[in-house]
C-alpha cells in the first residue's frame, strides 16, 4: 500500500508495472534522473537509452571527461536529455 494524502490508500501490484509504460503512480508530479558521467563515452547511449518512459528528464553531469562522453550523450535521440558540463566539483 502507497499512502497518497492522509484520506486514501493506493493499493500497488509491483509486478503489473511495466517499465515501458507511463505509470500514474506520480500524481501529477515529474519525474528527473541525474546521471553523473565521467568516462562514459561507450556505455552512455545504452544508458541513456535504457531509461523508463515514465521519466520526465534525464540530466546528464559530466564531470570534465577527457573523452566523448558529452558528444556521445548530446547524439542521444531523446528529447529527454540535457547534458550539461563545465560544472565546478566539491570536494570536502
Amino acid at each position: 500500500m502507497v499512502g497518497v494524502g492522509s484520506s486514501c490508500k493506493l493499493r500497488v501490484d509491483a509486478a503489473s508495472i511495466s517499465t515501458d509504460q507511463p505509470v500514474a503512480l506520480n500524481l501529477g508530479r515529474r519525474i528527473a534522473v541525474i546521471v553523473p558521467a565521467y568516462r562514459e563515452e561507450r556505455l552512455i547511449a545504452r544508458t541513456l537509452g535504457r531509461m523508463p518512459a515514465y521519466v520526465d528528464t534525464i540530466y546528464v553531469v559530466n564531470d570534465a571527461s577527457p573523452d566523448g562522453t558529452l558528444a556521445a550523450a548530446k547524439s542521444a535521440a531523446d528529447p529527454r536529455v540535457v547534458c550539461l558540463s563545465g560544472l565546478a566539483s566539491f570536494t570536502t
